[in-house]
């Protein structure tokens, strides 16, 4: 795959976890003028959009908001911000790779000037992007318009066409492909499928990103988009494949379990996971919510992403 010439990130939900933070304000807020809400509505409704558009659909859908709203609810999601957001995972050492192969980047945003000092200055990230930092509120132009990504071109030099996208919401992807850029499209919590429907290329760890651009496999410790059987376990079949019958995948399954138990996680535990069967990174392990059992980061989708494909999400 070509390499690209510049890389141009979103900022809220792909550079910074500051979409959640924001949201749970932005329901609060809501509910609180008469307009019941909760953050993961919010998230689906609002996300990749402004603020003042956000106040003009809330309107439109029957919420009783004041004059100075805007004023009011910045005021708030910048508060909470200040209290700490974390950086993407995977995103330090993604910018190191661009920084190795020589490809510059940037950040477009809805988001204000004043917001992204917040979320990138307090992360430590702000000073690796400089002056290449585009912000709707300065430019006067807004995703899904396509002025802010042909801005960061343009400060580089680049032809469009030369340069990746990296979005979370459909209205960022749908400005990516006004501006007649390829968007990699980021879905850790779901499908992708809004993205996707806008010509976006689904991935869900930012570690993927390099082997999606050119620049190698994905970097140690992480967990590729596409997810190959652990040692020592057999390929998984497909009830599709010709000469595949559901028994048959039953019976993979059983077996790459080590039992035909409905209740595999002891063994689990025990064995793949276990001292004596468990990869290390050296990385912390966190706690994996759908087995209930602590598990190097790397495998907790490579082992149980084929049996349970919607269950480990929080352990990425």
């Amino acid at each position: 795959m070509t390499r690209p010439d510049l890389v141009i990130f979103d900022c809220d939900g792909v550079l910074v976890d500051s979409e959640t933070v924001s949201n749970v304000v932005l329901a609060e807020n809501l509910t609180r003028h008469g307009f019941p809400m909760t953050a993961e509505r919010s998230m689906a409704l609002f996300v990749g959009g402004t603020i003042r558009g956000v106040g003009d659909t809330a309107r439109e859908m029957g919420a009783r908001l004041p004059d100075d709203w805007v004023d009011e609810i910045y005021s708030e999601i910048y508060a909470a911000l200040r209290a700490g957001v974390d950086v993407i995972a995977g995103i330090p050492e993604l910018l190191d790779r661009l920084d190795a192969a020589g490809i510059p980047y940037a950040v477009g945003s809805n988001g204000s000037e004043e917001k992204m000092e917040i979320t990138l200055g307090q992360t430590g990230l702000k000073p690796r992007f400089g002056s290449a930092i585009f912000s709707a509120h300065t430019l006067k132009t807004a995703k899904p318009e396509p002025g802010l990504y042909l801005a960061a071109a343009a400060h580089f030099g680049v032809d469009p066409a030369r340069a990746v996208v990296v979005e979370d919401s459909a209205t960022g992807a749908t400005a990516a492909a006004r501006a007649g850029m390829r968007c990699l499209g980021y879905a850790p919590h779901d499908d992708g499928a809004r993205l996707a429907a806008v010509g976006a290329e689904i991935f869900d760890s930012m570690f993927a990103v390099p082997g999606l651009i050119g620049l190698g496999q994905a970097a140690e410790g992480s967990c590729p988009t596409t997810i190959a059987p652990a040692a020592g376990l057999p390929r998984r079949p497909s009830p599709d494949t010709p000469g595949i019958s559901a028994p048959t995948v039953s019976g993979w399954r059983a077996t790459a379990m080590g039992s035909r138990s409905n209740s595999p996680m002891p063994r689990l535990a025990g064995g793949f996971f276990g001292a004596s069967g468990g990869r290390r990174t050296g990385r912390a392990r966190p706690m994996c919510f759908a087995a209930f059992m602590t598990v190097p980061r790397w495998c907790t989708r490579h082992a149980l992403a084929a049996w349970w494909p919607n269950l480990c999400r929080n352990c990425r």
